[in-house]
C-alpha cells in the first residue's frame, strides 16, 4: 500500500500545527511484533478514515524517533535507519546530515498567536552548539533549523523531565497542552485509598465486597509509597544520563504557559525510577502522555493512548471501580472531561504495550509517526 502526499503544493499550505490534527495515515514500524496491537489500532485508524501502514523494517519498533515529517511535508532523520517511508511515495526525502535520533523529543504546534512554533527538549543534538555560527544569511544554526527545515516561525525549548517530552506532555490542538502532575497523580491515589477505607468501615456493606476493597486498599497503599520515594529519589538524584539533568514539570509548566499555552494538567504517568547498568530510567507503569491525537471529522480531538496493568494488578475490576468512583482509567478520564469527550479517548493494550512501556520506554506515541492530511 503506498500513500501518495502533494508535496509540491506544500509551500501554498497553511500550517495547521502538529499537535492534535487531521490525519491521513499513521505509520508503524512493526509495534513490538504485536498484531493484536496493530489490530486494535488498525479499528481506530478505520474508523477514522486514517490508513494504518506498518512496515516492520529494522530491528527496532520505533517509527517517531527515527524521522520527522515537517509542516510543509518533507522527512528528514539520520540516514531513515529504519527505511519506514520506504512505501511512501511522493514524499521529499531530505537527508541534510544532521544527526538526529530523537523524534519523541519534538513537537510542532501554534500558539494563540498563529505563531508556528517548534517545541523541542533541551538534548537535542540538531541543537547542540547552535548558536555558535552564523550562516550566509545571518541566521544562527538553531534558527536555520526551525525556519527552513522545520518550517516553524520560532524554538521554544521545554526543560528535560524526561527522555523524551512526549513521555510528559502532549498538544491536542486549539493552543491546549496536556502535562503530566505527579502531584495529581497522587491525589487521585489518595482519593482511592480514602474511598475504599470509608467502604470497608461501613459494616451495612457486603462482607465478601468489604474484603475484596480490603486488598485493594493494601495494594494502593503499597503503590502510593512506592511512588512517593520514586518522585524523591528522582528529585533527590535527577540524572538520567551524564548530560542529563531532569527538571521539575513545574519548570516545564512555566515554560509553557510564558509561551501563552493553556496547560492543563493531568494525573498522566507512574513510574519506578531505576538503574538498568547505564543510566537511571523512568520506567513507567503508567503513561497516558505519550499518545497519538488527532482531530477526527468532526473537528474533534481523539486520544489513542497506551492502557495501563495497575487496575488489573490492583484487584480494581468494574465493581470495585464503581464502589471506589474512581480507577487509574477514569482519573484520567475525570481530569480531561472538559476538553476531550470521554468516548474519543481510546487505551489501548494489545499483547505488549504495557510490558514495552515498562522495559523499553516506549509507547504508543514511540511506535507510531504520523501522516498529516496536508490538504487542510
Amino acid at each position: 500500500m503506498n500513500i501518495e502526499l502533494n508535496c509540491k503544493k506544500s509551500n501554498q499550505i497553511a500550517f495547521k500545527g502538529f499537535e492534535a490534527r487531521k490525519l491521513q495515515a499513521i505509520v508503524t514500524n512493526g509495534c513490538y511484533g504485536d498484531k493484536v496491537l496493530l489490530k486494535e489500532l488498525e479499528a481506530i485508524a478505520k474508523q477514522n478514515g486514517i490508513l494504518l501502514l506498518n512496515t516492520n523494517k529494522g530491528r527496532t519498533p520505533w517509527a517517531q524517533d527515527g524521522t520527522i515529517i515537517s509542516s510543509d511535508g518533507r522527512i528528514f532523520g539520520e540516514d531513515l535507519p529504519q527505511k519506514v517511508f520506504r512505501d511512501l511515495k511522493g514524499l521529499d526525502i531530505q537527508d541534510d546530515g544532521l544527526l538526529f535520533d530523537k523524534g519523541g523529543n519534538y513537537f510542532q504546534v501554534k500558539n494563540k498567536d498563529g505563531e508556528k512554533i517548534l517545541l523541542s527538549g533541551f538534548y537535542n543534538q540538531m541543537f547542540e552548539n547552535s548558536d555558535e555560527c552564523l550562516n550566509e544569511d545571518g541566521l544562527r544554526h538553531s534558527e536555520v533549523i526551525t525556519k527552513k527545515l522545520f518550517g516553524c516561525d520560532r524554538l521554544v525549548e521545554i526543560p528535560q523531565a524526561d527522555f523524551h517530552i512526549d513521555l510528559f506532555l502532549t498538544p491536542i490542538g486549539d493552543n491546549k497542552i496536556l502535562l503530566c502532575d505527579d502531584e495529581l497523580t497522587i491525589e487521585y491515589i489518595k482519593l482511592m485509598i480514602n474511598r475504599a477505607k470509608a467502604y470497608i468501615l461501613d459494616e451495612s456493606n457486603d462482607i465478601d465486597l468489604r474484603t475484596k476493597v480490603e486488598k485493594v486498599l493494601e495494594r494502593l497503599e503499597v503503590l502510593l509509597q512506592k511512588f512517593t520515594l520514586n518522585l524523591c529519589f528522582m528529585r533527590s538524584k535527577g540524572v538520567l544520563e551524564d548530560f542529563q539533568k531532569l527538571s521539575s514539570l513545574s519548570d516545564v509548566e512555566k515554560a509553557l504557559s510564558d509561551e501563552g499555552f493553556e496547560v492543563i494538567k493531568v494525573p498522566g504517568r507512574i513510574f519506578n525510577y531505576v538503574n538498568n547498568g547505564e543510566r537511571f530510567s523512568l520506567n513507567h507503569d503508567l503513561n497516558y502522555s505519550n499518545a497519538i491525537t488527532f482531530k477526527n471529522s468532526n473537528d474533534e480531538t481523539v486520544i489513542i493512548t497506551n492502557k495501563s496493568l495497575l487496575n488489573q494488578e490492583m484487584g480494581i475490576t468494574s465493581e470495585i471501580s464503581e464502589i471506589l468512583g474512581m480507577d487509574f482509567e477514569k482519573m484520567f478520564l475525570d481530569s480531561v472531561k472538559d476538553y476531550v469527550k470521554p468516548e474519543n479517548i481510546f487505551f489501548l493494550e494489545g499483547k505488549s504495550l504495557p510490558w514495552g512501556l515498562r522495559n523499553l520506554h516506549g509507547g504508543l506515541h514511540c511506535l507510531s509517526l504520523e501522516v498529516p492530511d496536508f490538504s487542510v
